[in-house]
């Protein structure tokens, strides 16, 4: 029996082999995983889609780790009963004071 995958997490696959056929950097990579959580995707069912995509066609570590530590950070925040948004924003107010 075949599980639906939703729309988001297609929208990813498409995003990772985008970034395989070189259709796609790895800043648009992140920018559309970004997003994705963002509109309320599911990070276990974007690990998942990783794992499997990872299987025929490993990351650049460099993308790995950052990937790797956007998606099980969020996963567990949620967990936690924190709203999606407010992890993002705390994450991207980190990234932007990084960049100064």
């Amino acid at each position: 029996m075949l599980t639906k995958t939703s729309p988001p997490a297609l929208v990813f696959e498409k995003v990772l082999r985008a970034f395989e056929t070189g259709g796609f950097t790895y800043t648009d990579v992140v920018a559309q995983l970004m997003r994705l959580l963002a509109s309320g995707a599911s990070p276990t069912e974007l690990l998942e889609i990783l794992r499997r995509e990872e299987l025929s066609e490993p990351l650049p570590e460099h993308m790995r780790v950052k990937v790797f530590g956007i998606l099980p950070p969020i996963q567990h925040r949620r967990r936690r009963g924190l709203p999606p948004r407010h992890c993002l924003r705390s994450r991207l107010k980190v990234r932007s004071r990084q960049r100064l």
